[in-house]
């Protein structure tokens, strides 16, 4: 007689062990998407504040540093490109990366917010594998 109480305790506890944790239905974001957000102004602002194509750089060391705007990509193009933390624009450029002395794929070339929120620029060559 005593182990049905027993019984009935243990079955009520692993049902309430089985539970599970409530979430809360608001979660509150850490980062605001409006500052992930990058706008096409801001892009072709950045872009133009650029060096020339004819200006040479150099870093530290006197070695000579690689100038954007020789790609001369159409900024005409942009494609925004929407992603779970913002967005981050893409152009064509000209070209084909070459493999064994044969072209293939293609180039485009990245517009992206890095994490301090500063616009940095990235080269993408796609091709077959």
């Amino acid at each position: 007689m005593k182990k049905y109480p027993i019984i009935i305790l243990l079955i009520i506890g692993l049902a309430a062990a089985c539970r599970k944790a409530q979430t809360p239905s608001f979660t509150p974001q850490t980062t605001d998407t409006m500052h992930q957000t990058l706008s096409l102004k801001a892009v072709t602002d950045w872009y133009s504040q650029q060096p020339d194509s004819n200006t040479v750089q150099t870093n530290a060391l006197g070695q000579k540093t690689f100038n954007l705007k020789r790609l001369n990509p159409n900024l005409d193009n942009l494609t925004s490109i929407p992603t779970k933390k913002g967005n981050y624009w893409l152009v064509r450029l000209q070209g084909q990366p070459t493999y064994n002395g044969i072209k293939l794929g293609y180039r485009k070339l990245a517009f992206l917010k890095d994490s301090t929120g500063h616009i940095q620029a990235r080269i993408l060559e796609i091709g077959p594998q």
